[in-house]
């Protein structure tokens, strides 16, 4: 128990499964027996309980965020092929392979502890915190059929696919739930599908030191953003521009992904100046140093995807790229 006794029947220290199935559930239950190293002495309590709860509903809350944003994307007809998804749906993909290969091992090792915290951190870091965030733009302001949002509805359901079945040996009962709900035609039930396959999205090095270098200059970025929200110069991120300075070649910044900065960022605009270095600084190995300072938003808010844009007047209350999805 969490006082460090032991469970004992005729002690009535025991715990009855069906009483922690009837308060909490059959998943969370399962849930504990998976994340515990059995090879250890477990402990096992209300207050654990409350805690797993809490794992349990990020796993299902960002289950349930995919699949609002799938209600009208069909697979037979909507998925893009690999060959046309956006760099950061591309980096996605690639994320899920990497969690779903370990998750496949740690289950052929029986470390299924693994599987359960390494999914959790997917889904709270790479899938919440990181794209889910970025990528809400795309999802909630680009026109509905337009080729970003369908390769970022291609990511979100390959990944939802393969993270319902990793998860269906411990969540049995949650990953039914969610399978039943995905778009598309499926098997009866999650419990007759294998395990995902390897996705062919598989970043290289460069690319991978790409990503690493640009999520880097992004938590700088954030923290430039903190502060200047902190003493009152913006509310939201979209109410700045972020300048870049510095004699490096932003190409090579880059690493030939293709990023939108600005969205990456979630600010306005982003500008690079060859400039001396000022503001907070950053040194990456082989580009050197980045300056990183922010301005209030040049331009109006857009009153639809809220973005500053020096186009938007009292007269035409929102940007080029929204009037042109009106109409």
């Amino acid at each position: 128990l969490e006082e460090g006794r032991k469970m004992s029947k005729s002690a009535g220290t025991g715990v009855s499964p069906q009483d922690v199935i009837k308060q909490h559930g059959a998943d969370i239950l399962r849930l504990w027996v998976s994340m515990v190293d059995y090879r250890d002495d477990m402990t096992f309590g209300n207050e654990i309980l409350i805690k797993i709860g809490d794992g349990y509903r990020k796993i299902r809350n960002t289950a349930r965020f995919l699949l609002a944003n799938l209600y009208d994307f069909d697979p037979s007809r909507d998925m893009v092929p690999s060959s046309e998804l956006q760099p950061i749906d591309v980096w996605l993909l690639s994320e899920a392979a990497d969690v779903f290969e370990r998750a496949r091992k740690a289950y052929d090792d029986f470390e299924f502890h693994f599987v359960y915290h390494r999914v959790l951190e997917f889904c709270t870091v790479q899938l919440s915190a990181v794209y889910a965030s970025i990528m809400k733009d795309a999802l909630y302001v680009e026109g509905s059929s337009s080729s970003v949002r369908r390769s970022s509805q291609t990511a979100m359901y390959r990944v939802l696919d393969g993270l319902v079945r990793i998860i269906a040996p411990i969540l049995s009962f949650t990953a039914d739930e969610i399978y039943e709900a995905m778009p598309g035609s499926r098997e009866g039930s999650v419990h007759l599908t294998q395990f995902p396959e390897d996705a062919p999205e598989r970043l290289t090095a460069q690319q991978r030191e790409a990503w690493d270098r640009l999520f880097r200059l992004r938590e700088s970025v954030s923290k430039v953003l903190e502060g200047a929200r902190g003493v009152g110069q913006i509310g939201q991120s979209l109410e700045a521009d972020i300048v870049l300075s510095g004699g490096f070649d932003m190409k090579q910044l880059l690493g030939g992904l293709g990023v939108d900065l600005a969205q990456l960022f979630i600010v306005s605009h982003v500008e690079h100046r060859s400039a001396a270095v000022v503001g907070d600084k950053i040194t990456f190995d082989g580009i050197g140093e980045v300056g990183i300072t922010m301005t209030p938003a040049s331009g109006v808010k857009c009153a639809r995807c809220w973005q500053y844009r020096d186009e938007v007047t009292p007269e035409q209350e929102i940007c080029h790229r929204c009037s042109a999805l009106v109409a």
